[in-house]
């Protein structure tokens, strides 16, 4: 089977799989693991990443304002490594190139590949979609076996948090502001905490600097979408705040965190789990597996 994936955490669940040796081709943004990035990249973004959020944000609304795509596809370079199966999603036009796209373009392959898209907005949709990539790759016995490995996870989180009335809020962007949502209100819950802006499963979405004054979160966690941890940390020093920023509850007790987003809260593949357990280890101060302060997370305030 020769697979291409557009989407890093589908990626992730091809090598979750042991089908590494059947991935010919993969996004510019696949890079876990690291042999991933050695695959032949099939995509680039017509966005500079390297700017900061608001120049970032302005790039993305004037492409969108213009119907244009923020990717481009190498059709000759798919069409050369002949997929049989297609990886993508529809869940988000900004974190990757969208299925209607990807369709259309599969339509005029030879063989016309089968394009597998994905829209997990939960821990457990990111679990189905594995599970559904081991019926279509023949994997369905080892898929079944991670799954319940990964939720054997989640279930020792929840037994281990206590739950309790402490307001957290998730930042996914900061110029403009944007709350965090789809997976991470659940992941805040099963730590034990309670999402003052979002519900589970919600879309992400844009909200007003008062919105968080009104929350009033005792923690507050940013997580810029697809940033690395150090950038996520100089996003917030360089972010004109409002002048009331320090009177929140989170800031004036030091519990302002940033998280590795392009690694963990970005991306809805098996490593929502290490996710879980590092917003866990945030929240109730017990070491939880895959959490490393300074690695994964780091204290801001």
């Amino acid at each position: 089977m020769r697979i291409i994936s557009l989407l890093p955490a589908a990626t992730e669940m091809v090598y979750l799989l042991g089908l590494g040796d059947d991935l010919v081709g993969v996004s510019h943004e696949c890079d876990f693991p690291s042999e991933a990035a050695l695959k032949p990249h099939v995509t680039r973004t017509i966005v500079d990443a390297s700017r900061n959020g608001a120049e970032i944000q302005r790039q993305v609304g004037q492409l969108q304002h213009d119907h244009r795509s923020l990717y481009e596809l190498d059709v000759a370079r798919i069409r050369d490594l002949r997929p049989d199966v297609i990886l993508t999603q529809e869940i988000c036009e900004v974190c990757a190139v969208s299925r209607s796209e990807v369709e259309a373009m599969a339509m005029d392959l030879y063989g016309t590949p089968n394009v597998v898209s994905f829209e997990p907005s939960t821990l457990d949709g990111m679990l189905q979609n594995i599970a559904y990539l081991g019926e279509v790759t023949g994997r369905g016995e080892l898929a079944t076996h991670e799954v319940e490995r990964l939720r054997e996870r989640i279930e020792r989180v929840r037994a281990e948090a206590e739950p309790r009335d402490h307001g957290v809020v998730c930042l996914e962007w900061l110029q403009p502001p944007m709350a965090a949502g789809h997976w991470i209100p659940e992941i805040i819950e099963v730590s034990g905490a309670c999402d003052r802006l979002m519900r589970s499963g919600e879309k992400s979405r844009r909200c007003e600097w008062e919105a968080v004054q009104a929350a009033a979160p005792e923690t507050l966690i940013i997580a810029p979408c697809g940033y690395s941890l150090p950038k996520a940390v100089a996003e917030y020093r360089t972010t004109e705040l409002p002048a009331w920023w320090g009177r929140l509850p989170a800031v004036r007790s030091g519990r302002v965190f940033a998280i590795d987003g392009h690694n963990f809260t970005s991306r809805p593949g098996p490593r929502l789990i290490d996710t879980l357990e590092i917003v866990a280890t945030i929240l109730t101060d017990k070491p939880f597996t895959s959490a490393t302060l300074g690695v994964d997370y780091v204290r801001i305030v």
